[in-house]
């Protein structure tokens, strides 16, 4: 290398090399943060040890937009709450707080929240002493929807989902109504009922929805790549993705509690369980 070029570099590297030496070793903090959240993307970038199995076409939806919802509930007064006394013959004296009424005995109890739109009832004492006795799942929908009707309760569903829980002898029953013609999972009405008939436990919900917005909707690919990378308790999990819909749920992360529309993806996993998970399909 003759002289004149050791010299163009040597001019070259004080104009420019020199400064970027100076400023990395006054800020050698970037540096290690630098190679420090590479090491940790590739540790976070793992893929999750969970095998999915997509048995269904993601097909795009023709639902672009949604309207968002809010829900109010159908306050409930003294007079009500009276009329659920006699039903339930419940002899005892209504309490009340400033948030809901209280009818209970040595058998049962009922909540009736005042404002929420909430009643809850509960089996204090139960039977079930018959382990050869199991009503089918039809009988024990049945048997639920006549304890509601008792109750002069509305139950406007249009999909009921029964899980068969054997180690408690029970069923857990779920009321799924709509919002726009679309499923709505946000506020089911549900029950627990054992093998015998008994109803255990009751949640119903008498609510109005109120419009709020309406907003872009993503499509149901770009729901289930963000569901193959969501961190799920296990390892080593085979799960069957064998239903994937657009419905209404909950957003828990918003102050006023809306229902938006989500994709419910619902499977089974390989060594026994269902596999139900909701991803928000806002387009954000």
């Amino acid at each position: 290398m003759d002289e004149r070029k050791i010299n163009w570099f040597l001019i070259l590297f004080a104009i420019i090399g020199i400064p970027i030496l100076y400023y990395l070793s006054e800020n050698s903090w970037m540096l290690r943060g630098m190679l420090l959240n590479s090491a940790l993307g590739g540790i976070l970038n793992q893929p999750p040890k969970v095998a999915y199995d997509l048995n269904i076409r993601l097909e795009n939806h023709m639902i672009s937009r949604m309207k968002t919802y809010e829900a109010q509930g159908i306050k409930k007064t003294l007079k009500d709450v009276e009329f659920y006394k006699g039903k339930l013959d419940i002899k005892n004296p209504i309490k009340e707080t400033t948030l809901e009424y209280i009818l209970e005995d040595d058998e049962q109890r009922l909540i009736v929240f005042k404002d929420q739109g909430i009643i809850k009832y509960n089996r204090l004492t139960h039977k079930d002493t018959n382990i050869n006795t199991k009503i089918p799942k039809e009988k024990a929908i049945e048997s639920v929807m006549e304890f509601i009707e008792t109750l002069n309760l509305t139950c406007n569903h249009q999909k009921s989902i029964v899980e068969d829980i054997p180690n408690q002898r029970m069923y857990h029953i779920r009321f799924i109504n709509t919002l726009e013609g679309i499923l709505n999972y946000s506020y089911c009405t549900k029950a627990n009922i054992n093998y015998s008939g008994e109803i255990l436990d009751l949640e119903c919900y008498q609510l109005i929805y109120k419009a709020r917005q309406t907003v872009p909707v993503k499509s149901i690919k770009q729901a289930y790549d963000e569901l193959i990378k969501i961190p799920i308790d296990g390892e080593n999990l085979e799960i069957d993705i064998k239903q994937a819909e657009l419905v209404y749920t909950l957003n828990p992360e918003n102050e006023n509690i809306l229902v938006e529309p989500a994709y419910r993806f619902f499977g089974e996993i390989g060594g026994g369980g269902t596999f139900e998970y909701f991803i928000p399909a806002v387009d954000r």
